[in-house]
């Protein structure tokens, strides 16, 4: 595919690059990103709170990494970015990489009308990630970033957060690291990742829920316990008293 620029629309070819289809975006994009400095990641948030108008810039300790927004404010102007000069230069690089994956995933499916809606749900949301912000916060890792994405109402499977309530951001949603003692422990990021997006009995949400709170139990446990060696090496005298605290 290419960009045609004075007729803001995407000519769609053939390996053996015969033009097969077109697709025109109904917003008015602006071409100046390169796509290639950017990633894209598909997540999920079917909240009711999380409509068209859903756009976000997305930031780390004060620094925009990237926006998030949902499909459907590719597809419609009825939104309030809709001539927005910023968010139009992310909807370009976002339909970019939205023509990019389906070219990978599905080469065979041009046929005819092109709708981007035929490869994704207009519910989708896509983080769009600039690689250059990115790389200005240190050992940058998205997966440091799963449990807040999710307590701001999105996954990587399933549908989102639909068990909390959730501060609705109103232009940005800033993200927290999780905790550096957590880091050692990738089984919480699949936990948040898989298991606890995925719609299941009460029971089992809970038990998964119960997991994460032995995770930090025994966190917390090892650290307090190493303080108190600490405390033992320097003065042994309050034994009795540290065995009662710990």
């Amino acid at each position: 595919w290419k960009y045609n620029k004075d007729n803001n629309v995407f000519e769609i070819f053939s390996n053996d690059k015969e033009k097969i289809t077109e697709y025109d975006p109904v917003l008015a994009l602006d071409e100046e990103y390169n796509p290639d400095n950017f990633k894209l990641v598909i997540l999920y948030n079917k909240r009711e709170d999380c409509t068209e108008n859903s756009i976000y810039q997305v930031l780390v300790k004060n620094q925009r990494i990237g926006w998030i927004f949902p499909v459907q404010a590719l597809l419609s102007q009825d939104h309030d970015y809709a001539k927005n000069s910023f968010f139009l230069k992310y909807a370009y690089v976002a339909i970019c990489l939205l023509l990019e994956q389906i070219e990978d995933k599905n080469r065979g499916a041009f046929d005819g009308a092109f709708y981007l809606e035929d490869f994704y749900e207009s519910s989708d949301n896509v983080l769009v990630l600039d690689n250059d912000n990115c790389s200005k916060i240190q050992d940058f890792n998205l997966d440091d970033y799963v449990v807040s994405l999710y307590k701001n109402g999105y996954s990587f499977t399933g549908q989102g957060n639909l068990y909390s309530e959730i501060d609705l951001p109103d232009k940005a949603i800033k993200l927290s690291a999780q905790s550096k003692e957590l880091s050692g422990i990738p089984y919480i990021v699949e936990l948040f990742k898989k298991q606890i997006p995925a719609e299941r009995e009460a029971f089992a949400m809970f038990y998964t829920y119960y997991q994460v709170i032995e995770i930090l139990i025994s966190v917390v446990f090892e650290i307090k316990f190493k303080e108190i060696l600490v405390v033992l090496n320097e003065n042994a005298d309050n034994l009795f008293d540290k065995r009662d605290e710990l």
